[in-house]
């Protein structure tokens, strides 16, 4: 989750010269490039990421940083190289250039530009913007999983279980003021439903409105810096949850716009025993997602209050948002 909570940037002459010299001494700028040249592109929290370029090509160079630990959305620069690499041809992301692993300037992956602006929902052209998504995600997910993917992913939690114990670790994390609240959740959820496991797929995890290029193609999905192997509809999750809309400065989608991005999503994805047991086991699984998003929320909350109180507040409405719906699937089965 990176949109608009950007630190203190790392920025500067300096840092721009180092990043530059690595590039030429790896054999990527063919010529004099000046540090202006290197356009700061927004968005980006733990890590610096610029526009540049280089004869007829747009590239973008991603320069990773060691940031704090993150329980949901972890910094893996590594496997963000492979999900470019796994998704290459396919439309759905950035086509990778070039990873740099351990340069003198840190970790560096470069990839295609993708040109566009950031998804956000248009009322007159609500079933476009959504299907869009739908469409996206859907092809993703179809891609199979081969041996090379199973050995570059993490596995993600599926189960109600899983996902139940991640949202507790987070929550024990938490100062006391905030995990009071959510004691009402914790004794609610506490008797996880048994649900049968699902072929993994790649799940991007970060789905988020801000993460969502569409260009004249359609939506195209960017920052795949915590993917892993999972459950595809923990996206379709993601995307729809108000946190993650309000995080990104968007208005949450109304719950009817919500069941229409699941109606979509499901014809996009055809037909077939996935389809039947994603359908199957969506409400078991669907609480328990949005619960441990807000427990995440509360997470940043009581890690951001004092450093960066604007931030904690922009948290706080997002799991004010998320609990709110979490009320209403409850209260309609």
């Amino acid at each position: 989750m990176q949109q608009a909570l950007m630190p203190e940037s790392k920025d500067s002459a300096q840092q721009r010269t180092l990043l530059l010299a690595v590039l030429a001494d790896a054999g990527y700028l063919t010529h004099s490039i000046a540090i202006s040249d290197l356009k700061l592109l927004t968005g980006g929290f733990w890590n610096q990421v610029y526009r540049l370029q280089v004869g007829e090509q747009l590239i973008v160079i991603k320069q990773f940083f060691q940031g704090v630990t993150n329980p949901m959305f972890p910094v893996m620069p590594d496997t963000e190289a492979a999900a470019l690499r796994f998704l290459q041809g396919s439309g759905c992301a950035p086509e990778p250039i070039a990873y740099l692993p351990n340069t003198p300037a840190g970790d560096i992956l470069l990839y295609g530009y993708v040109a566009g602006l950031p998804w956000t929902f248009d009322p007159p052209n609500a079933e476009k913007c959504i299907q869009g998504v739908a469409d996206v995600l859907a092809r993703v997910h179809r891609i199979p999983i081969n041996a090379k993917a199973k050995n570059s992913f993490r596995l993600l939690a599926q189960s109600p279980t899983e996902l139940y114990a991640h949202s507790l670790s987070m929550l024990n994390a938490c100062d006391a003021s905030l995990r009071g609240p959510l004691d009402h959740w914790v004794k609610t959820l506490a008797d996880c439903p048994v649900t049968a496991p699902c072929e993994p797929v790649l799940v991007h995890t970060d789905c988020g409105p801000g993460n969502m290029i569409v260009g004249a193609t359609g939506p195209c999905l960017i920052d795949w810096q915590c993917p892993g192997l999972g459950d595809p509809l923990q996206d379709v999750f993601t995307f729809t949850s108000p946190a993650m809309h309000i995080l990104y400065h968007c208005e949450p989608l109304a719950d009817a716009d919500i069941q229409r991005v699941f109606h979509c999503y499901f014809q996009a994805q055809d037909v077939g025993r996935q389809l039947e047991a994603m359908q199957a086991r969506l409400r078991d699984v669907q609480v328990y997602h949005h619960f441990r998003f807000a427990a995440y929320c509360a997470y940043r909350i009581t890690h951001l209050q004092a450093p960066q109180p604007a931030v904690a507040a922009l948290y706080s409405q997002a799991l004010s948002a998320e609990l709110s719906y979490l009320q209403r699937l409850l209260e309609n089965p």
